[in-house]
């Protein structure tokens, strides 16, 4: 690989890009399995830069989940947000793996 191109990878590797990526592998894995969700977030970035790994913590909503009730409902809303981790893969930004997180 040339130094040209190893420029042109790098500057194609933001933030933004790695985000984006994220968000689309979990919104086409969910969307195959025709899981309606909505309102989707990012919540935490992590690194590892030995690996060249980035972990994406993104939130959404279920639709498909039932209404929480309580006293916080007011403040936080009825329905539960859903956190996955998204592992990306640097510089190719390919899919490592999409896990809950606890």
């Amino acid at each position: 690989m040339t130094t040209e191109e190893q420029t042109k990878i790098k500057k194609e590797i933001t933030m933004q890009n790695i985000i984006h990526s994220a968000a689309s592998y979990l919104i086409g894995a969910l969307n195959s399995t025709e899981t309606k969700i909505n309102h989707v977030r990012v919540e935490e970035i992590d690194s590892n830069k030995t690996k060249n790994e980035w972990y994406i913590t993104l939130s959404f909503i279920d639709e498909t989940s039932p209404n929480l009730e309580g006293a916080l409902s007011s403040l936080y809303g009825t329905q539960k947000r859903i956190r996955k981790i998204v592992t990306i893969k640097t510089p190719e930004l390919d899919l490592v793996s999409i896990k809950d997180r606890e």
